[in-house]
């Protein structure tokens, strides 16, 4: 029996209000204000708000956004939101390009992206059953776990001969629990 069989067999039998990976309650655990903080009960720094705000603007179908569409979608005047973008360059975040004036984040948010280490336990262990379950069925698998009241998109794994293929998620992408 494959560990794909395996874990069908535990979700199947089971009342689906547990997991198989249950064992470590941590892994499905939702981020709180308190874990985000370091418990702490600091305040946060506003400027590192307003950048990370900007930052979060972008989405896979706007990978672009002049001045103007980031300050709307922000409510910051143009003048901070010009001064968050110059820091942001330079932090090699966000790139310009001149000829279209358009903003967009640039290679240096991938470094962050591989650093993440939420959800990397689960990831681990599943990327096998995630592989196995692609190759079985010629479709794209996904892992979700909850983050923020939402659920995240942490890993896709692709058939490596797909007779159907979704796209429908992005790692990062997040949909409604």
């Amino acid at each position: 029996m494959s560990t794909l069989d395996v874990l069908c067999q535990q979700v199947t039998h089971s009342d689906m209000s547990t997991s198989p990976f249950s064992h470590n309650p941590q892994i499905l655990r939702d981020d709180t204000d308190q874990q985000r903080t370091g418990g702490a009960g600091l305040a946060p720094v506003r400027a590192v708000m307003r950048a990370t705000g900007l930052l979060q603007v972008f989405r896979p179908d706007k990978p672009r956004l002049t001045l103007a569409e980031l300050a709307r979608a922000t409510g910051l005047d143009k003048g901070t939101v010009r001064r968050l973008l110059h820091t942001l360059i330079s932090c090699d975040l966000i790139d310009y390009d001149q000829r279209s004036q358009h903003y967009a984040l640039s290679l240096g948010v991938l470094t962050l992206s591989n650093a993440v280490d939420t959800a990397r336990e689960i990831r681990d262990i599943s990327a096998p059953i995630l592989a196995e379950l692609s190759e079985r069925t010629g479709a794209t698998s996904f892992l979700f776990v909850p983050h923020q009241g939402r659920a995240m998109c942490v890993q896709r794994v692709r058939a490596t001969v797909p007779s159907f293929d979704a796209a429908w998620f992005d790692v990062g992408g997040v949909m409604p629990l």
